[in-house]
């Protein structure tokens, strides 16, 4: 068996972890709650290395909330070893992707696939990402790597823009008495 067909765990110092976060990441994260999570249960979820990419592909906001819980002075979780004043940080190895393209899917899959099994719609799903999301899953589909759980039908909805609000669009309105029910109710004036 090739190395790269198994996973290992390593332990990378939190120094150069934070430097290893995937830069295109359009995943929104609540730090705080995060940083709630490794109090509460200890840090039980490695982040995930891809040497295709040369990035994390999962846990880029794990690697974020614990260096914002070490520069804050706060306890080291369970799960997170220390030497010296370094946190050694747990990091899944192996199985690396294909090509880029193929480790950028694989890091939308990670996070929609647990939506996608919920029934969320592709609306749903995208709430998770920020805007650059949408940019880089077209880019994806062009190499042929769409991330699953989105439809066929997410790169094929229109962006729509709409004008901007003009007042003057008031002038084409009048109100009229509907014969029926006696109300008035507003319509495009008719020529």
């Amino acid at each position: 068996m090739a190395d790269n067909d198994s996973l290992k765990i390593e332990y990378w110092p939190l120094s150069e972890v934070i430097t290893k976060r995937w830069g295109r990441n359009p995943k929104k994260h609540s730090l705080e709650l995060l940083i709630e999570s490794f109090k509460r249960h200890g840090f039980r979820d490695p982040i995930g290395f891809d040497t295709t990419l040369s990035a994390f592909v999962e846990g880029n906001g794990r690697a974020t909330a614990l260096a914002q819980m070490k520069e804050a002075g706060g306890d080291i979780p369970r799960g997170i070893k220390a030497e010296g004043d370094e946190w050694m940080i747990p990091i899944l190895c192996g199985v690396d992707a294909k090509s880029k393209a193929n480790a950028e899917a694989y890091a939308f899959d990670h996070n929609n696939l647990t939506l996608a099994g919920a029934g969320f719609d592709d609306d749903e799903i995208m709430q998770i990402w920020d805007d650059d999301a949408s940019d880089i899953i077209r880019e994806l589909a062009e190499e042929d790597e769409m991330p699953l759980g989105l439809s066929d039908d997410y790169l094929n909805t229109p962006n729509i823009e709409f004008p901007e609000y003009d007042e003057s669009i008031a002038n084409d309105i009048e109100l009229c008495s509907c014969q029926n029910c006696g109300n008035e109710h507003a319509r495009k004036k008719q020529l």
